[in-house]
């Protein structure tokens, strides 16, 4: 079986915690050794960890001393600004790796955490589950096939309503940089929905391990919350080729939306719509050509994926070089525009549902998020007449975050 361990079993990590139980359970996986640094909140995943074998440390640098040439991979669940140290600390102790989206902060970070796994020989695989769905490699395989023609744009929206206590729940949510003035870039389309945004950037490629040729970036940066970051994002990139990925997304709205999906071709269109678990392909006049089911074990495929590599087979996998185009784009976002507070006057707190919680909601967001979406635009002063649109980016001369709105000062 493969020997594994994991970084962190509560927060995110309990879905690690989950993925490696199931695969224990289903012969695949042995956990060898799991980093948990609150035991007492985590007493009964301790408890089970233990009972089949599974060492408790105490901190990172112990896995890395007493495991180093021991393990076939390590998950790394952890905060976004320990994903390039943690993952490189353990390609050089001979392990692969299993890294939370986003890959990295910037794109030097993903540069030196490609680098050190080619030199290691190790793969780092990235979370982007969605990635690992048989229904997006359809939809890529569909857009290649020329089905519906070439691509011509590509646009999601989304409504996702965050409470205060998920901008509370741990020292780097909702933050452009931390403590020590190191990026951690937070915001919807780097953390809860991020994997559409890279869903976007892979449709747009030109080959099914290629993403978006992109090469410019333009956006508005809103927030409502008493953050650093963004809640609410408008983002347009350029490709090459000439198409245009539009995004636009929310926390901040007082319903839930799921993201939707429409990419427009020259003799058809695709839609896929998260709450339907299910993606469509028209042709130019209307006609339903095919759908296509979701998948619905993205976490099994991800497990599935890294075990045929780690056996020596072929497969499909969200490498740091195919998800550093996500951090490209997301750098260049918060490069374009500075974060412009919502008025007051148009901001209010909610209480989130019956449990009490309060979040906070811009008035009117939602017809306005459907009606950029419908015409194919950034937000801007029709919107909101405080919006003025972000600089445009160009990719060619870019090599990552630069902090050009000056956040942290």
């Amino acid at each position: 079986m493969i020997k594994a361990a994991v970084v962190g079993v509560t927060g995110f990590g309990g879905t690690h915690y989950n993925d490696l139980i199931r695969e224990y359970e289903a012969g695949r996986v042995q956990p060898v050794a799991a980093v948990v640094i609150n035991p007492e909140e985590a007493a009964a995943k301790v408890a089970k960890l233990q009972e089949i074998g599974c060492d408790i440390l105490p901190d990172f640098d112990t896995l890395i001393a007493k495991y180093a040439g021991k393990l076939d991979i390590c998950c790394i669940p952890t905060g976004i600004a320990l994903h390039k140290p943690m993952s490189i600390a353990a390609v050089e102790a001979g392990f692969n790796v299993f890294v939370e989206k986003p890959v990295a902060a910037t794109v030097a970070e993903v540069n030196e955490m490609t680098a050190a796994a080619k030199k290691n020989g190790k793969f780092i695989a990235v979370g982007f589950q969605n990635m690992y769905q048989s229904e997006t490699l359809r939809i890529k395989e569909i857009l290649l096939s020329g089905m519906i023609g070439k691509p011509q744009s590509f646009k999601c929206y989304a409504m996702w309503p965050r409470h205060f206590g998920y901008y509370n729940r741990n020292q780097w949510a909702g933050r452009i940089l931390g403590g020590n003035g190191e990026a951690i870039l937070d915001s919807p389309f780097t953390n809860a929905l991020a994997h559409d945004l890279n869903l976007q950037l892979f449709y747009a490629g030109k080959t099914m391990d290629e993403m978006a040729d992109v090469v410019s970036v333009q956006s508005v940066l809103m927030r409502a919350n008493d953050i650093e970051s963004c809640d609410t994002a408008s983002i347009k990139c350029i490709t090459s080729d000439g198409c245009e990925l539009l995004f636009n997304v929310t926390h901040a709205a007082n319903c839930l939306s799921h993201p939707l999906h429409i990419i427009k071709c020259e003799d058809g269109e695709l839609h896929t719509n998260r709450a339907f678990s299910m993606c469509k392909v028209f042709d130019k006049e209307g006609n339903l050509l095919e759908e296509v089911p979701f998948d619905t074990e993205p976490r099994r495929n991800i497990w599935t994926a890294m075990s045929d590599r780690i056996n020596g087979k072929k497969s499909f996998i969200c490498t740091p070089e195919m998800a550093g185009i996500h951090t490209l784009v997301s750098n260049a976002a918060f490069d374009s525009a500075p974060v412009i507070n919502f008025p007051e006057d148009l901001v209010s707190t909610v209480t989130f549902d019956e449990t009490g919680v309060e979040r906070r909601v811009v008035r009117g967001i939602e017809k306005i998020l459907r009606r950029t979406f419908d015409e194919d635009r950034l937000f801007n002063e029709d919107d909101f007449s405080f919006v003025l649109p972000g600089k445009i980016i160009d990719l060619k001369q870019y090599n990552g975050f630069q902090n050009i709105q000056g956040y942290g000062k």
